[in-house]
């Protein structure tokens, strides 16, 4: 008897193996099936010397390169996000950028983020703010410069790397599509106020999944941020000497 029950018990584990593999070749069908034309978006900074100063609410000015516009506009995409952010950008002292990916990170997306070493000490960078947030950084090894700036939002590898570890539901990434911004933008207050620079965004699939595969290489090889802030001196940053920073400090 309990012999006839051990083989029932190997066969249904059996099955419910196979139904999650065809679960799974369900949902790649159905992401094939529905796939909806691309979505791509431009943003042109300081395109003309006309500039400005007013806080619009409205992401339509009628200053074509209102430069309040095009960040308003950049942090929209942010304020979308809904599960998760992959950032990988060279410098970043925007406040109203800091504000939005702050935002996010409270209410509750997953946010990971790589940067080079170097530009931790910039006048203004928002790395060590958001280290002191618990958001995960890892940062370029020394004599290397992470120079990419792109920001993955709502990728579905990464939506189906969460789904597997916190056994959520698969049927999420069905709802969403996700973008990539990239250019030659750094997240600074020279680059969105007096440079001339570029935003692409774009839900290309194949594109998306390439850039995840870049983010996801520079994390895996680059090491986590490690910092304390000193409780009675909350403006000072205490550097660790462990494995894991001592090349970094």
């Amino acid at each position: 008897m309990q012999a006839i029950k051990f083989g029932l018990f190997l066969c249904w584990l059996h099955v419910l193996t196979l139904f999650q593999k065809l679960l799974a070749k369900f949902r790649q069908f159905i992401i094939a099936c529905t796939d909806e034309p691309d979505f791509v978006d431009v943003i042109v900074f300081n395109d003309m010397p006309l500039k400005c100063y007013q806080r619009h609410k409205n992401v339509n000015c009628p200053r074509k390169y209102c430069q309040h516009c095009r960040v308003n506009k950049l942090v929209s995409y942010i304020n979308n996000a809904k599960v998760c952010m992959d950032i990988a950008h060279l410098v970043f002292t925007s406040q109203k950028i800091y504000d939005a990916v702050l935002a996010a990170w409270y209410r509750g997306v997953n946010i990971r983020f790589v940067t080079d070493s170097e530009m931790l000490h910039v006048h203004g960078s928002k790395i060590r703010k958001l280290c002191s947030h618990n958001i995960p950084i890892h940062v370029a090894a020394q004599k290397t410069l992470m120079h990419h700036k792109f920001a993955i939002i709502d990728g579905e590898q990464r939506i189906l790397q969460l789904d597997s570890k916190e056994r959520k539901k698969a049927a999420r990434v069905l709802k969403r599509r996700g973008i990539v911004m990239t250019g030659s933008l750094n997240w600074t207050i020279q680059g969105t106020q007096n440079n001339f620079e570029n935003v692409v965004i774009t839900s290309n699939r194949k594109v998306n999944a390439r850039y995840q595969l870049i983010f996801d290489n520079l994390y895996n090889v680059y090491e986590e941020l490690k910092i304390i802030f000193n409780e009675y001196e909350p403006n000072e940053v205490v550097r660790i000497p462990d494995k894991s920073a001592k090349n970094y400090f």
